[in-house]
């Protein structure tokens, strides 16, 4: 885990079915209800309760559609192509 809810994997990995093995179970149902009980942060796993203690972030889902959620997101692939490729023009005009 990286922090801020990022997870990512390192390029060839020396065990990379034991990787494989962890990136499911941190999805899976049991892992979402421990990762959320560690830090809550609420999962956006329908099936898992949200978390009730008082520092716990409130999951979108307790406040908004999938509809609304969507329109709001700004995370899809779509999304960061539009600010990633500009910026990287800018870039590398900056660097020339």
């Amino acid at each position: 885990m990286t922090g801020s809810g990022t997870l990512a994997v390192i390029k060839n990995p020396p065990h990379p079915n034991a990787s494989k093995l962890f990136v499911n179970w941190l999805l899976s149902r049991e892992g979402q209800e421990t990762y959320q009980k560690a830090l809550g942060e609420p999962t956006r796993r329908l099936d898992v309760d949200s978390p009730k203690e008082p520092y716990a972030v409130r999951p979108a889902r307790e406040f908004m559609s999938v509809e609304q959620y969507h329109q709001l997101e700004s995370h899809s692939e779509e999304k960061q192509e539009s600010i990633r490729k500009p910026a990287i023009a800018a870039a590398q005009r900056l660097l020339n």
